[in-house]
C-alpha cells in the first residue's frame, strides 16, 4: 500500500493493525531514515473505528485501501460510499490448493506444510484448503503430515524458529472451533489438533485429512 501510492505521487495514512505495531513501525522508519518528506507517509494507532470514522469522510482522502476481514472491509465500504470515496478491498482470503498427479506427491507435501506455516498461516494468500487427485493422495497427505509435525514453533526472534505465535487469543479459540466442528463432522487430525502448553498463543500447523464439505474450517 505504502508503495502503490508513493509511485503516484500520493501521500498516505497507514493505519496498522494495533495488535501488530512493530512491522508497521520499523517500515515508517526505514523511509523517515532514507529522507523521505515530512508528511508523506504516515502512522497512526488508535481504536480502529474512532480512526475510520473520522479519516475516510475527510476531503482529503481519495482513496480508501484495506487488507482483513470482509465484515470490516464492508463496514470501511459503507463508511466510503458517504462521500463518494473509492475503495479498493483486499478481503477475507481461503486460498485452495490443487495438487494433480503428474507431480512428485512428497515434493508438494513439504513444500506446501512450509508454504502454510508462513506467518503462521495469517496471510491472505496462504494456502488453507487442498485438493489432491486420488491417485497421489495418501502420498501428498503423508508428506504434508510429516513435515507439519516438525516444523518448530516458538519465539520469532530465535534463528531456529520456523513458525511463531498467532496475533491473539481469539485466533487460538478459532482454530479450537474449527478443529472441534471438523472432528465432529468425522474429519481426521493427523498433525497437530490442539493448542500448544507453553505461554503465549501457539498453536501448531494443524492438518485435517478427509474432511466433509459441511465443516466450518
Amino acid at each position: 500500500k505504502i508503495a502503490g501510492a508513493l509511485a503516484a505521487g500520493c501521500s498516505i495514512i497507514l493505519k496498522a493493525a494495533e495488535e501488530t505495531p512493530a512491522g508497521a513501525l520499523h517500515i515508517a522508519r526505514a523511509f523517515h531514515d532514507a529522507g523521505l518528506p515530512a508528511g508523506v507517509l504516515n502512522l497512526v494507532f488508535g481504536v480502529p473505528a474512532d480512526i475510520s470514522s473520522y479519516i475516510i469522510p475527510q476531503e482529503q482522502t481519495r482513496l480508501v485501501a484495506f487488507t482483513g476481514s470482509t465484515a470490516v472491509g464492508k463496514h470501511l465500504t459503507q463508511l466510503a460510499t458517504q462521500t463518494m470515496t473509492p475503495v479498493l478491498m483486499e478481503l477475507g482470503g481461503h486460498a485452495p490448493v490443487i495438487v494433480c498427479d503428474d507431480i512428485d506427491p512428497n515434493f508438494a507435501g513439504v513444500t506446501s506444510a512450509v508454504r502454510k506455516a508462513r506467518n503462521a498461516g495469517q496471510v491472505c494468500t496462504s494456502p488453507t484448503r487442498f485438493f489432491v487427485q486420488e491417485a497421489i493422495f495418501e502420498q501428498f497427505s503423508a508428506a504434508f503430515a510429516e513435515r507439519a509435525k516438525a516444523i518448530i514453533v516458538g519465539n520469532g526472534m530465535d534463528s531456529s524458529t520456523e513458525m511463531g505465535s498467532v496475533a491473539n487469543h481469539r485466533r487460538i479459540e478459532a482454530l479450537e472451533g474449527f478443529v472441534s466442528d471438523a472432528r465432529s463432522k468425522g474429519a481426521k487430525v493427523i498433525a497437530g489438533g490442539d493448542r500448544m502448553a507453553r505461554p503465549g498463543y501457539f498453536f501448531p500447523v494443524t492438518v485435517l485429512k478427509d474432511v466433509p464439505d459441511d465443516a466450518r474450517v
